[in-house]
């Protein structure tokens, strides 16, 4: 009990923990409204900067896209931010800690994932997303977040930036959306895919290496059986299964978006290839076509 003990906050990261936990609600809140009014200010942006789009389920990717886009880049800033400048010395060989900074990015990412999902739902009408992943990949990221403002584990400062770097890929697939939406010739669109592809694959292999490095560290610390103040001991296996299974669903749905990109990819090419062939065979018509009036002309010029 007494190690146990050690290894909980220092009573003044504690009093900033538990001032942070009472905020928690407003700042999950306050992302979600500001990721709401992003996706509106976009698509009047967009539509005066680039080509007007009139069909609705076109606006609703481009303002998805946009503010995809945005979250991704505020998220690979932060990341770098955190890796080279955060210092976590304060915490010593703890295995909790409490860090401000990483607390408002964890709101922000539950801010952006509760809107994300309703943007879904009110769009369902219009496009066709793959509704089973983002429900799955927005849930995991909303309960990732509330235990680790909840439950200050020192995991939860590791695999924030971690898990932010792994935003690339979304940068790419908005990058994809854009192109296609806004009818970029085609050779751009199949080596936009080819990159989509390579980046979610390369997406899938880092949450693998995420999801062994949880097991990992939940069992380098024997998190499921720590005896800890504050009633905490109650919670270290809900958050143990939030953040392992979490981390293999990511995985899973990495994966899957890996095989979409390849299916997107075959699909352009099929696209492409059927009408390179209508063309050559309507050339081929027209040529027939003219051969058979010359021909016919001769033949009356003989009679």
């Amino acid at each position: 009990m007494a190690r146990d003990a050690a290894l909980w906050l220092t009573p003044g990261q504690q009093d900033e923990w538990v001032d942070s936990k009472k905020q928690v609600a407003f700042h999950i809140f306050a992302s979600f409204i500001a990721w709401t009014i992003i996706s509106r200010v976009s698509m009047r942006i967009l539509n005066r900067k680039a080509k007007p789009i009139k069909d609705p389920g076109n606006q609703a990717l481009l303002r998805y896209g946009a503010t995809s886009a945005t979250h991704a880049i505020i998220s690979l800033l932060a990341s770098l931010y955190i890796l080279m400048r955060r210092d976590l010395s304060h915490c010593g060989a703890q295995a909790f800690c409490h860090d401000n900074l990483s607390a408002r990015l964890w709101c922000m990412h539950a801010g952006y994932a509760l809107y994300e999902f309703l943007f879904w739902q009110n769009c369902s009408s219009l496009v066709k997303p793959w509704n089973e992943m983002v429900l799955l990949h927005n849930v995991v990221w909303i309960l990732q977040a509330v235990a680790s403002l909840l439950y200050p584990c020192r995991l939860s400062l590791v695999l924030l930036p971690l898990q932010e770097m792994l935003q690339v890929a979304t940068l790419v697939d908005c990058v994809r959306r854009f192109m296609s939406i806004y009818g970029a010739p085609w050779h751009m669109r199949f080596k936009t895919l080819l990159l989509f592809m390579v980046v979610f694959s390369a997406k899938a292999v880092g949450g693998a290496a995420l999801t062994a490095f949880t097991f990992y560290w939940l069992r380098k610390f024997s998190v499921w059986t720590l005896q800890l103040p504050e009633g905490m001991s109650s919670v270290n296996q809900v958050y143990g299964i939030i953040f392992l299974a979490g981390s293999c669903i990511n995985f899973m749905i990495y994966l899957k978006w890996a095989g979409a990109a390849v299916d997107m990819t075959n699909n352009l090419v099929a696209a492409v290839q059927g009408q390179n062939k209508k063309e050559q065979d309507a050339a081929a018509a027209l040529s027939y076509k003219a051969a058979a009036t010359g021909n016919r002309k001769k033949k009356d010029r003989r009679r």
